[in-house]
């Protein structure tokens, strides 16, 4: 008994709760130190730095030769801008630190909004560790960073602190709104919720359901609540693409949809690429939300109850909007509160030890993995502080990008989507892609076809015969899988992840040319009949095949044929 009172004098010490969000933090801080394995973020920056050069917005297509000058909307440019002003300071170690940052000022930001909202720190702490459980998979090197910070901020401002609505006030939600709407479209979901709660506020007082108090939103008076409403829905076209925008936000909904991101989060039960405990996390705070809600639907402002209710229902839509879940938890979490203060003290004393012990629970819980990875997150620090291990050589075919950089050819290029961002990103645009993760832009057709490549299907090589494909980068193997692979490809350099192959014609001459002037270089065997061997590269240079991802126990794997020690004809060395 005299630990649970220990306990629970240091569970309502704000100062302990803060030191255990604090904890959490660098938990999320210590995450970055891990190669980036999202293909997204490529693209993003290549974008950025694109803005950064031209200076302006690009409004139709300039990285793929498939879709090049096609509409497109950069919806992200504020933020894509900003971390690639990270990326030129800091490299791109320092964009990863900055959404790192960003993460951790929006859990900080949950529960200083929790303390505002009256919440003992315990139980404080217990709707941030559970926002934390559901939407850690939403911490990534993103922009959507930057928007998730600003809504939790104005969110917070609005549903939470309730300012009264005076003119200075006002212009300063729709300056944020403007400048929300220009780092990311899903900004569009603020103006939309406020007027959900304007509207349902105006059919609240006209029929009489509750009447307004002092401490509601702009004290309740509809006419500072329409301007706001006005305001914000104008700030949403003050962007470089104005209306485009929402047919865009529309398609993209249409077209993501093969996407795992873009599933409801009910169908991720059973999938392996689920966040631990995040669905599971995601029930326990929509439960409870629905059930404050009920219970205080009379006393509650209906506008407000509209409002939570609306974001609590998304990630049945998509788990992507996981991420919207502060907003269920800062109202739970108030409304328990309010209902604790007006309990004897009996009862509150149990809902207190009871917060204490679940607290505690999903702190083990959700911290674990973190402290596990704790040792390999140092390993990370230690052994690779540079720039150039950024990215996941295991995810991005990182050797065969950097060969592609040394060679400079000419031909149009096949790769697989999620490498399109990556090459858009490491060649500087050099090399015009074939598609990435930007769907609405690229269209259904290249990505499907795209995909059908990729996957080699029947119809592969009349594909590449329509998109003019005479240059192909894909995973190692994919040559040996592919039904009906045709002579005269000539394989120009593979590794452990990835090949580069060129198609043997003689308009490709020049760029074969050019290749083996690159290989006579570095004095690495090339034979311009049978191509390029990982074997005889690895044996005449092997630091050259250590730099370009060319490994040992890699090749180890394989036995070395007759065929490759009769190619190598002893001492021959880029056979022309």
């Amino acid at each position: 008994m005299r630990a649970m009172e220990w306990c629970e004098a240091r569970a309502n010490d704000r100062r302990v709760a803060w030191l255990v969000v604090l904890v959490i933090c660098f938990g999320i801080m210590f995450s970055v130190t891990r190669p980036i394995a999202n293909g997204d973020l490529s693209w993003h920056l290549a974008l950025g730095r694109y803005i950064s050069e031209t200076g302006s917005i690009p409004d139709t297509e300039v990285f793929t030769h498939t879709a090049k000058g096609a509409p497109m909307v950069a919806h992200e440019w504020l933020s894509q801008l900003a971390m690639y002003q990270a990326v030129e300071a800091w490299g791109v170690l320092g964009v990863r630190w900055l959404c790192a940052v960003l993460a951790s000022v929006v859990v900080l930001a949950l529960f200083a909004w929790l303390r505002r909202d009256g919440v003992p720190p315990a139980l404080a702490l217990l709707g941030t560790l559970a926002y934390v459980a559901v939407a850690q998979g939403r911490f990534q090197v993103r922009p959507h960073m930057f928007h998730l910070l600003i809504f939790i901020a104005l969110y917070g401002y609005l549903f939470v602190h309730r300012p009264k609505l005076r003119p200075r006030e006002l212009i300063g939600i729709i300056f944020a709104t403007t400048v929300w709407l220009n780092i990311h479209s899903a900004g569009l979901i603020f103006p939309a919720l406020v007027v959900l709660y304007v509207a349902v506020e105006c059919l609240q007082q006209l029929f009489g359901w509750r009447q307004p108090e002092s401490s509601d939103l702009g004290e309740g008076k509809w006419q500072r609540l329409a301007i706001l409403a006005l305001g914000v829905v104008a700030a949403s076209l003050i962007t470089p693409h104005q209306f485009r925008v929402f047919p865009y936000v529309m398609e993209s909904i249409e077209v993501n949809t093969a996407s795992s991101e873009w599933l409801p989060i009910t169908s991720f039960w059973d999938r392996r690429e689920r966040m631990q405990f995040s669905v599971e996390a995601f029930w326990l705070i929509g439960g409870l939300t629905w059930l404050v809600a009920l219970g205080s639907i009379r006393r509650v402002s209906s506008s407000l109850l509209a409002v939570v209710l609306a974001l609590s229902f998304m990630p049945l839509t998509a788990q992507r909007h996981l991420s919207v879940y502060f907003a269920p938890v800062l109202f739970s979490f108030g409304e328990l509160a309010r209902w604790l203060r007006r309990q004897p003290a009996g009862r509150t004393r149990a809902a207190v030890q009871g917060t204490i012990s679940v607290a505690a629970l999903i702190t083990v819980l959700v911290m674990t993995p973190q402290l596990l990875n704790f040792p390999r997150d140092l390993e990370w620090i230690g052994r690779y502080p540079s720039s150039s291990h950024n990215f996941s050589d295991h995810v991005f075919p990182v050797g065969a990008v950097d060969f592609l950089n040394k060679v400079r050819l000419e031909s149009r290029l096949y790769h697989p989507a999620r490498w399109g961002g990556y090459i858009e990103w490491e060649t500087h645009g050099s090399y015009p892609t074939f598609s990435d993760g930007r769907w609405v832009t690229i269209g259904k057709k290249i990505m499907s076809d795209g995909y059908g490549i990729e996957v080699r299907a029947a119809s592969t090589f009349s594909k590449l015969d329509e998109y003019g494909i005479n240059l192909l980068l894909v995973p190692r193997g994919w040559t040996e899988e592919a039904t009906g692979w045709k002579r005269g490809w000539l394989t120009l350099f593979e590794n452990v992840n990835a090949g580069v192959y060129l198609r043997n014609t003689p308009e490709t001459r020049s760029d074969l040319e050019r290749v083996r002037e690159y290989y006579v270089f570095e004095g690495v065997p090339f034979d311009p009949v049978f191509g390029f061997d990982e074997h005889i590269a690895y044996k005449w240079n092997n630091g050259w095949a250590r730099r370009f991802r060319v490994e040992r126990t890699h090749l180890d794997q394989f036995r070395m044929s007759e065929t490759t020690v009769i190619r190598s004809g002893g001492n021959r060395v880029n056979g022309w």
